[in-house]
């Protein structure tokens, strides 16, 4: 069964249908075609926690109807390591009060929108 999950970056908001059983891998997927992000640029951020196994599903990481997930993008060519790449993701999406606020209200949103 299908449900709703709303994507953020630092820019745009989108909604996406997604099931239970999709992996972190497909809903990447599912944010590049949408808004033209490479899967291997994303970093996705669930309450607090990196996203970083590609193989899990929605389900085993918390993911149910309605959530909102953070999208950062890295830069090309940064060099850093995964661990400090997955903890500057962390960082930025707690800092962002606009982020927050979508989350905690999430109605205001429509299926596109700049924030």
């Amino acid at each position: 069964m299908a449900f709703n999950l709303t994507v953020a970056t630092d820019t745009v908001v989108i909604n996406l249908q997604a099931t239970k059983d999709m992996t972190v891998e497909t809903l990447k997927a599912c944010i590049a075609a949408d808004l033209s992000i490479s899967s291997e640029s994303q970093v996705l951020n669930f309450s607090g926690t990196v996203l970083a196994d590609n193989a899990a599903t929605l389900e085993s990481v918390g993911i149910t109807s309605d959530e909102m997930l953070q999208v950062t993008v890295l830069g090309s060519g940064s060099g850093s390591s995964s661990a400090a790449t997955a903890a500057a993701a962390a960082a930025a999406a707690a800092a962002s009060p606009a982020l927050e606020a979508l989350r905690t209200n999430p109605t205001s949103v429509g299926s596109e929108e700049t924030l």
